[in-house]
């Protein structure tokens, strides 16, 4: 493995919009941000997004829901510091290194973000790398964030992605009390939360950390990556969630799959 501090990120100033221009070749195992300044931190970044070859691949609303989907995996950020993950630690090692973004064949890579006004002007934004030899972009971890408004009671989804593999469903709402995913009239989940959260504090591979503010439904409890659930060929594809109070959220996909998907 090799650590490499990461280029001069452009454009770092309150209510800018960094791009960090990531070298291409090596693989990318994470990639590591570290915040100082008298009022900077990772409430202050929001529309986080990673960039191949000018296609979004994954987003992130804020930098705060970055950092709390990390803690739910058992990877909590330090003081200071937020990370996007590649790899992914809480695989069985036979597969936490798959999903990492090989760049041999990639022309560019970039991570954007935009920085809060209130954040101070001596701020300072910087990236470390952690990478692995040079190979091909295959499959990796996609994330797509899906705005939804709530309503009290059941609300109904069947707009799951067709295509690539679904490896966790987070609905980012605290008030969330019950969860089902039905695929061709088979439920493949169905669980209330507090349930669904004691099965992740036991997964196989490493304890989830449930956060207060989202409920995740996770198909990769016994860090197994094929056990992301499969969507190719499924017609109907539907989640159910139901919530307390009505409400404006995301449903954030975490999804395994090649660039020319979704």
């Amino acid at each position: 493995m090799i650590t490499k501090k990461l280029p001069t990120i452009a454009n770092v100033t309150p209510g800018g919009r960094f791009v960090l221009q990531c070298p291409v070749g090596l693989t990318y195992q994470s990639v590591l941000f570290a915040m100082g300044g008298t009022t900077f931190d990772q409430t202050h970044l929001s529309k986080l997004t990673v960039k191949i070859n000018g296609k979004s691949v994954q987003d992130f609303a804020t930098g705060q829901r970055l950092a709390d989907l990390n803690r739910y995996y058992g990877r909590p950020d330090g003081a200071g510091f937020l990370s996007i993950h590649f790899t992914r630690p809480e695989l069985n090692p036979a597969w936490r290194h798959l999903p990492a973004l090989g760049t041999q064949d990639v022309d560019t890579l970039t991570i954007e973000g935009d920085i809060d006004a209130a954040a101070s002007a001596d701020l300072t934004l910087d990236a470390w790398a952690t990478l692995g030899p040079p190979s091909l972009l295959g499959a990796f971890l996609k994330i797509r964030e899906f705005p939804y408004n709530f309503a009290a009671g059941t609300n109904e989804w069947d707009a799951i992605p067709k295509g690539p593999r679904i490896a966790a469903i987070h609905a980012m709402a605290g008030d969330v009390t019950h969860a089902e995913v039905e695929l061709d009239g088979v439920k493949i989940f169905d669980a209330d939360k507090t349930t669904a959260q004691e099965l992740q504090k036991l997964a196989e591979s490493r304890g989830r950390v449930p956060v207060a503010g989202f409920t995740s439904i996770d198909f990769l409890l016994t860090g197994e990556l094929p056990d992301a659930v499969a969507t190719e060929g499924v017609q109907d594809r539907r989640l159910r969630v139901n919530k307390t109070a009505a409400g404006a959220a995301d449903l954030v996909l975490e999804m395994l799959d090649g660039f020319q998907g979704i």
